[in-house]
């Protein structure tokens, strides 16, 4: 008969170099789980956007891809975690918008689709459409899937008027 030791009981916790996990003891070995609102990235633990709700509502309907602009706005104000909500819609539109939209003279929107739940946070490109062309400028944000959301971490815009447009 095999003995279980209970690596987690010992002196030296061996999840100690994994910040924000508990040690959980398994038959013949050990895992190093998150701490509760806390999610595993890798081989770290990180606070979950998504659980601790720490972003904004952008809920404004002059921000859909269908609002024809009448005075260009931007959002160079923009800085930390949002999620497109309520008039809003619910996501970042993910085809070139034309020019004119959203409430913006350059319309942003999100390049190379939303991630997946078990992706977790991910980089993605998002492109600004000036007269240049539809993806004339890039810039990189980070987007989470939050099961039945999105929210993605917005900071200043390198042109004006820029606005990330949305779409149910």
């Amino acid at each position: 008969m095999f003995l279980d030791i209970d690596e987690c009981a010992a002196q030296a916790d061996p999840c100690y170099a994994v910040a924000d996990s508990v040690c959980k003891n398994t038959y013949g070995s050990y895992n190093c789980q998150c701490k509760d609102r806390f999610v595993k990235n890798g081989l770290n633990c990180e606070v979950d956007v998504c659980h601790w709700q720490n972003y904004q509502n952008l809920t404004d309907a002059e921000r859909k891809h269908d609002y024809v602009t009448v005075n260009p706005t931007c959002d160079n104000r923009l800085n930390g975690w949002y999620r497109f909500q309520g008039a809003a819609g619910t996501k970042m539109l993910t085809t070139c918008p034309p020019m004119g939209r959203c409430d913006a003279g350059y319309p942003i929107w999100l390049s190379g689709g939303h991630p997946t739940v078990t992706e977790g946070t991910v980089l993605r490109q998002v492109c600004i459409h000036t007269f240049e062309g539809c993806c004339d400028r890039l810039d990189v944000i980070q987007v989470k899937n939050c099961s039945s959301y999105y929210i993605y971490e917005l900071s200043y815009l390198p042109v004006c008027p820029a606005r990330y447009c949305s779409t149910d």
